[in-house]
Formats: structure tokens, C-alpha cells, sequence
């Protein structure tokens, strides 16, 4: 068809802007035709001179990759900037990524990528709208230790644009709503649980095709979330999915991982305060010990039992960890509950996470805050952390502080968190 068309396009494109634009596609690519891209580009200025704000897209991209011309970001980025003031959402599309990941000797500026994100969003652009959800839920992660009202705003603003971009049709956002949903967001008393809306939001994405999407319906009916379990409908989608990836290997162990990932933890038992911790039963003095008469039972010391800091004169323990995937590429979600064993309140506990792989060695670190911000006597919290990045993490680590202060705590969950 390509090769059809362009000779009645070459004819036409010296005078019509449309055919300049289409012509020069052609040859960029060499769809059915010889590539020439110093034509193309010369084409692609002369739509732009007309004003074709698709052009100037294309002429943006020339300038950024030295096809057809001579390499020169300043004229990209002046390019984009032109066809996203004339509303082509892909150019703030592409100035987003460049602020946000830094172009060729320009300064990274990450107000300057929100601000294209969210224009290119207000115009529906569905990409936009999930990248606004991702902007604002870091921020209100940096801005958390500031004050629970600024969180709340930007929390607010990280579920609205994640819903308009789930309903615009974007599958990962879908995923990321299903996700809030089963009581996964960063802030739970903003978000409230609705396991048959997550289950609507996943059946959603799977009907993208997209094998990932269609392996996580799988899981939700092997755990019955939302739905009737049932393990011949999830094996049924594995295969599936499985078939759709065809010789994809990375796609494949990914949906290997996802049949077999365990059931999660019951975090609804948990956070009814379900679980029988006993003060006493890992030799631990519930209250704080004095320099003068503290003496420490023997029986039962815990291994991983930190030796006592009692500058703060308090003690934790971290009841509950786990590591959950998230069904979004190389993100996953750790959370996690603590108790406070001391007959004081504590305020702004920090959980500093070092994140391991099999070898122990680190992979990075990431930080979470205890919620609420005041830990009465005896009463649990908990933490929610994301990492990203990091598709081979085996195992964490957690030291936990309050006001920049070390406080002596015990791991009773099991997974080995302490040092």
C-alpha cells in the first residue's frame, strides 16, 4: 500500500502540508519504500512551516536523534515545546520523559515534567494520567513526615488521576486501582477496601490481552479475591497466558512466579489486632528496664533480639512483614506491623528498609513511616513501603528510629528483619 501511495504523495507533497507530513513518514521509515531521511526531514519543515503541529513532532525527533540532520537538543526541546503549546500531547509526552529523565546536557527539572504530564492528561492522554497518579504518590511520600494534611492532598490527587486513567483504558493503571482496592494504598483510611471492585478493575486489564494482566486475574481467583475461588479458572488464564507470551522467556518466568507466589498473609484478621503476641514469651520485660534493678529472663532469648539502647526507654517489636508484588514491572509493595511494648507513647517511628538479594548483598534502601503517628501503650501500627527497580529482592532488613534516635526492638515475625 505504502508503495503505491507514494508516488501520488511525492507529486503532491511540494504544495499540500498533510501530504508533506505523510510523505516524510515514509521515508524516515522506509515503510515500503528507500529510506531517506534527509528528505524526510526536509518534508517534515515544510509541514512545519504550514504549521502541521505533527511535523513539528517529527522535526523535534530529527533534531533529537541526528537523523536526517545535524543532532541538536536545544532545537528538539524548542520543537516539542512548540507542538505541545499547539496541543499534540505526544511532544509533552516526550518533554516529560526529558525533563524528568534529563536530555542531552539539560538539567533535570521534575516541575518541568509534572507540568507536561498534567497537560498532557487534562487532554486525555491515559500514559499522562498514570505518570501524574506516580508523581503525586512519591510526593506525598516525601512530604508525609511534614504533616498528614499535605499527604492527604497529594494522596487524593494520586487516586483521582490513577481512576481517570484506568477509565481512559490503561491497563496498568487498572492494575494499580485493583491494587488500592484490596487495602494496599499508602494511605488505607483514604482508601476504602472493595475486593469486588478490585476483582472488576483486574478482569479489566486481563480483557487488554496483555499476558501479565490476564496471569494476575489468574490470582485473584487461586486466592479468591473478590470472587469464588476457583483453582480450574485460574490454571485455565495461566495456560492462557502462558500461550499469549509465546517465546517471550522474561514474560514467561514472570507468570511462573505469579502462579506460584503463596497466599498472602490475612491482613484483615490483622488489622482487627487478630494475632496472640504474648509480651513475656520472647523473654522481654514489657516495661522499660532501669539501670538499677532491670533483670532480664534467659529463658527463650531470641536470636535476633537486639541488645537494649535505653536512651529512648522503649522497646517495639515487629510483629508482621511481608514482601508483595504488585503486578506492576519490578514494583513491590512492603508492609508491615509493630507494636509498641512499653507502658509510653511513641512518636514518629521511621522504618528504614535495606532491601537484599539471595546473596545479602544490598540493593538499595527506601524509607516508610509508622501510621499512626503516635504509638500509644501496647497498640499496633503499621508501615507501607514501595520499591522499584529492584526485580531480584530476596529479603529485607529494618532499622526503626524515632527522631533521628535508634529504639531497641525485637523481630517477632519471622522473616528475619533484624541485623
Amino acid at each position: 500500500m505504502a508503495k503505491e501511495v507514494a508516488p501520488e504523495l511525492r507529486r503532491t507533497a511540494a504544495t499540500n502540508a498533510l501530504d508533506a507530513y505523510l510523505l516524510g513518514c515514509l521515508l524516515r521509515s522506509g515503510l515500503g519504500v528507500s529510506k531517506e531521511p534527509e528528505q524526510a526531514f526536509k518534508l517534515f519543515s515544510f509541514a512545519a512551516s504550514k504549521g502541521d503541529v505533527f511535523a513539528i513532532t517529527k522535526l523535534a525527533g530529527c533534531y533529537l536523534s541526528g537523523e536526517g540532520t545535524t543532532k541538536d537538543i536545544a532545537k528538539s526541546i524548542e520543537h516539542m515545546k512548540r507542538a505541545a503549546e499547539l496541543g499534540d500531547t505526544r511532544a509533552m509526552v516526550d518533554l516529560a520523559i526529558g525533563f524528568e529523565q534529563g536530555l542531552e546536557g539539560q538539567p533535570l527539572s521534575l516541575a518541568s515534567a509534572l507540568y507536561y504530564w498534567e497537560k498532557a492528561a487534562k487532554l486525555g492522554n491515559s500514559k499522562a494520567m498514570l505518570s501524574c497518579s506516580s508523581y503525586y504518590m512519591y510526593k506525598s511520600i516525601s512530604i508525609v513526615v511534614f504533616g498528614k494534611p499535605l499527604y492527604e492532598k497529594y494522596e487524593k490527587k494520586t487516586g483521582d488521576w490513577l481512576r481517570e486513567s484506568a477509565e481512559a483504558g490503561n491497563a496498568q493503571a487498572m492494575t494499580q486501582m485493583a491494587i488500592r482496592l484490596e487495602g494496599n494504598s499508602l494511605n488505607p483510611d483514604a482508601v476504602a477496601p472493595d475486593l469486588k471492585g478490585s476483582f472488576a478493575w483486574r478482569a479489566k486489564a486481563a480483557k487488554s490481552g496483555l499476558p501479565l494482566y490476564i496471569a494476575l486475574l489468574a490470582r485473584s481467583y487461586q486466592q479468591g479475591i473478590g470472587c469464588e475461588k476457583d483453582e480450574r479458572e485460574a490454571n485455565r488464564l495461566i495456560s492462557k497466558a502462558k500461550a499469549d507470551a509465546k517465546d517471550d522467556s522474561e514474560m514467561l518466568a514472570r507468570i511462573d512466579t505469579i502462579a506460584k507466589l503463596p497466599l498472602e498473609q490475612d491482613y484483615e484478621a490483622m488489622a482487627k489486632g487478630a494475632d496472640s503476641f504474648q509480651f513475656d514469651a520472647d523473654g522481654i520485660d514489657p516495661k522499660p528496664a532501669t539501670k538499677s534493678t532491670a533483670k532480664r529472663p534467659v529463658r527463650g532469648k531470641s536470636k535476633n533480639q537486639r541488645a537494649s539502647t535505653p536512651a529512648l526507654g522503649t522497646q517495639l517489636a515487629v510483629t508482621d512483614v511481608a514482601i508483595t508484588p504488585s503486578g506492576i514491572e519490578d514494583t513491590v509493595y512492603i508492609d508491615g506491623r509493630i507494636q509498641n511494648l512499653t507502658g509510653e507513647a511513641i512518636d514518629r517511628v521511621e522504618v528504614q528498609i535495606s532491601i537484599e538479594d539471595r546473596q545479602g548483598r544490598l540493593l538499595g534502601t527506601t524509607t516508610a513511616f509508622l501510621t499512626p503517628d503516635t504509638l500509644q501503650p501496647r497498640a499496633r501500627g503499621t508501615f507501607k513501603a514501595i520499591d522499584m527497580g529492584h526485580p531480584t529482592i530476596h529479603h529485607i532488613k529494618l532499622e526503626l528510629t524515632a527522631n533521628g534516635k535508634a529504639i531497641p526492638w525485637v523481630d517477632r515475625s519471622g522473616k528475619g528483619v533484624h541485623d
